[in-house]
């Protein structure tokens, strides 16, 4: 019987043959470059062995990707594999548009409040899958802020600054780390008061990005699962409902203050 895939190593696999398909490489010219044959190559683009971190490394050296794969591979293989769809896409995006109805968008959390907010979703988690978790984030954090990094528009409910996640210390130090992000030039945080409800915004988080080449694609994402979206109908429908929550949002002066508020009177309690 035929060897059937396996969907984590599915996901690493679309995306060596997305990176191949860019570059106009056939599995027998991309073999010349590797010591890897064109069929395992091929196998691991249908998910039926698995992509090693040393293929890794060695595909990314052949495909001039810098170190995606072998990023991709590291941050997947210690605990949620359902990010493996969802970082390529990041990485590669040129633009991200993010509502975040409940926590500090992923992107922007420190590194405390990111270990607070995992064992909160977790609690039955070791403490070593909580770090995994955190490391990866951090590595998540470092390669899309590097240079030449994306232009970033996040719209925050006021409600995420008014949760004391990991307590007010680690409040206080993730607030402080939003406006230092909030100062970047490529960085807009926004913040949507209370006050104005309802709003489309109150259905769930979600996240844009804009790919090269024009194609948006939309994420649907939970603590457990993240669903990758690139219906044109769906997608359209989202980003009308993310220009409408910016334009209800305080603007990125005004949403500073408020941010600096919220942290002066927990820094006082």
């Amino acid at each position: 019987m035929a060897d059937e895939p396996r969907e984590e190593w599915l996901r690493i696999g679309r995306e060596i043959r997305r990176m191949r398909k860019a570059r106009d490489l056939s599995l027998d010219r991309l073999a010349e470059r590797l010591p890897i044959s064109a069929g395992m190559i091929g196998a691991m683009e249908r998910g039926i062995r698995d992509c090693k971190p040393k293929h890794a490394e060695a595909l990314d050296k052949a495909l001039g990707t810098g170190d995606q794969l072998t990023s991709l591979i590291a941050r997947t293989r210690p605990g949620t594999p359902w990010m493996a769809e969802v970082d390529p896409l990041l990485m590669q995006a040129e633009q991200i548009g993010q509502w975040q109805l409940a926590w500090v968008p992923g992107l922007l959390q420190t590194e405390a409040y990111a270990r607070a907010a995992f064992r909160a979703g977790t609690p039955t988690a070791s403490a070593e899958r909580i770090e995994d978790s955190v490391r990866n984030r951090q590595r998540r954090q470092e390669t899309v802020w590097r240079d030449g990094p994306p232009l970033a528009r996040f719209v925050l409910d006021e409600s995420v600054l008014l949760r004391t996640v990991g307590g007010a210390t680690v409040m206080v130090g993730q607030l402080d780390h939003l406006l230092t992000m909030a100062e970047k030039p490529h960085v807009s945080v926004q913040v949507l008061p209370l006050y104005h409800a309802p709003h489309s915004g109150m259905d769930g988080s979600f996240l844009l990005l804009h790919l090269p080449g024009g194609e948006v694609v939309l994420v649907l994402e939970s603590r457990f699962a993240a669903s990758v979206d690139h219906k044109e109908a769906d997608v359209r429908r989202y980003r009308s409902g993310f220009e409408d929550l910016r334009a209800l949002a305080l603007s990125p002066p005004e949403s500073a203050d408020l941010i600096r508020r919220k942290r002066d009177q927990l820094a006082e309690e």
